[in-house]
């Protein structure tokens, strides 16, 4: 009896070594056919990797939540100033708005709300007002502000805030209107220590006139000219602005090179601590590099474009949109030093079965365009991540690292040198067609999707219709 289960028991450790050596070699060859590290299934059989915890979210969530822009105005038919972020007012009201002001509107009711006709009307007299680059959804608002409660904002989203230092005389208060694109909500706050005195706000248009900034106008406000209200563009004949020249290159570790291949670069720089769990297939001829396993698929193209796709096809759920754009930071977070100095912005929200975020590249308060292959393509955006509140599921991102290559030089920014020279000289076709119609015009910087490993970044003028898109070099001054 005890003879027979020492043979029981010896075939039993027999079948466990030879199973395991089986999945050994069968690992050897997999690994082998991938081109990776022999043993790297190991690491897909043991280690599960959570791509999403290693980074931080709500220390670095406010980084995203910043105004396109800052309108500064005084009267109905004075001119206003624009500020772009970098600009140290810029920063400071932003920071007391973002800070103070928000978190006591979400936790109060509206005093009156409006319809959006008024609000040009509202906010032509002295006003400070604070331009998102897109609506902005009250649930992602309240998890900005580590808010629980879903149903304390009346507003569905926060696309521009308007703060009237004089429609209240009382010093201790502020007026304070949000516009979510289809209603306005107004608020009165009162200002406590932490917050920025009320004079602040009352004098800045005082302050930026003083100190000789450029004033600007409405282009939909000037004769002959159909636009978009929120045009503005700089009306002093002596207009002018310092802008560096910038170096837009594929990062130095993602260049599609097998030196970058045989020391793992290009995967230690995209998967972090997925590396070692994904197999990679690499042909120099191919130009582009693939990571995959059974559920996730990395492919890195030789023009700097990478794309992620989750495998898995069940049927998914959105979920909420807070968790959904807290997945995306993590994703670009992990491989946001790549790119040098430049900062992501959150550009548009389609909400379908998943989410759909648009980010796009600024420097320095400077939109930086993309326009895709070649030039005859319309501006789209760098960066599109399809997230749910769960994972990421898909993502396109055009991977560029922005330096200065170049000191800042002073470029012209008359709009009647541009109009009067530089659209004749370069573009005369956008003042000939039949509708004329503009949506956007603005100094930039503008790159594509080219195989080149670097480019000049100059800036330029960037001018939209409905139907096509054209880039004007500014003009240097000295």
């Amino acid at each position: 009896m005890i003879m027979r289960l020492n043979k029981e028991k010896i075939k039993t450790v027999l079948l466990i070594v030879l199973v395991a050596a089986s999945l050994f070699q069968i690992g050897i060859h997999w690994s082998q056919q991938g081109q990776g590290f022999p043993f790297r299934f190991l690491a897909r059989l043991f280690n599960y990797v959570d791509i999403y915890a290693s980074v931080d979210v709500d220390s670095i969530k406010h980084q995203y939540f910043v105004p396109e822009r800052i309108i500064v105005s005084r009267s109905p038919t004075a001119l206003k100033w624009k500020l772009r972020q970098g600009d140290p007012y810029f920063n400071e009201l932003w920071e007391d708005v973002s800070k103070n002001y928000l978190p006591e509107i979400l936790g109060q009711k509206p005093s009156k709300i409006l319809p959006k006709e008024e609000w040009p009307q509202i906010t032509s007299v002295r006003c400070i007002r604070f331009d998102l680059s897109t609506e902005w959804p009250s649930d992602i608002i309240l998890w900005l502000e580590n808010k629980n409660d879903k149903k304390s904002t009346e507003f569905k989203s926060v696309n521009s805030i308007a703060i009237l230092p004089e429609e209240d005389v009382n010093k201790a208060v502020n007026t304070v209107y949000i516009f979510d694109g289809y209603q306005i909500y107004k608020y009165s706050i009162n200002i406590k220590r932490d917050f920025l005195p009320k004079d602040e706000y009352t004098k800045l248009a005082e302050k930026l006139s003083y100190e000789n900034r450029l004033e600007y106008d409405t282009l939909s406000e000037m004769a002959g000219f159909d636009s978009s209200e929120d045009i503005f563009v700089p009306v002093d004949q002596d207009s002018s602005a310092l802008f560096p020249t910038l170096s837009i290159e594929i990062p130095e570790s993602l260049q599609l090179n097998e030196e970058n291949f045989e020391n793992e670069v290009i995967a230690e720089s995209l998967l972090k601590n997925q590396k070692d769990s994904l197999m990679v297939k690499y042909n120099e001829n191919s130009g582009q590099i693939i990571f995959t396993d059974t559920e996730n698929l990395y492919r890195l193209y030789g023009n700097g474009v990478l794309e992620y796709k989750y495998l898995p096809t069940s049927v998914v759920q959105a979920g909420e949109v807070s968790a959904a754009f807290s997945k995306a930071l993590s994703f670009i977070e992990l491989r946001r030093y790549l790119l040098g100095d430049v900062d992501i912005v959150l550009s548009k929200i389609i909400s379908d079965k998943y989410y759909e975020f648009h980010f796009d590249y600024e420097y320095n308060g400077v939109p930086v365009f993309y326009t895709g292959l070649n030039s005859k393509e319309r501006i789209s955006s760098p960066i599109v991540i399809k997230a749910t509140s769960e994972r990421v599921i898909e993502c396109v991102w055009v991977m560029r690292s922005f330096t200065e290559s170049d000191t800042s030089r002073k470029y012209n920014l008359s709009f009647s040198k541009l109009l009067n020279d530089q659209i004749p000289q370069y573009h005369p076709e956008i003042m000939t067609t039949d509708d004329i119609f503009f949506e956007r015009m603005e100094p930039g910087y503008v790159f594509g999707a080219s195989t080149k490993t670097k480019v000049q970044g100059l800036p330029h003028w960037i001018i939209s219709n409905r139907s096509e898109d054209f880039f004007i070099p500014l003009s240097k001054e000295g």
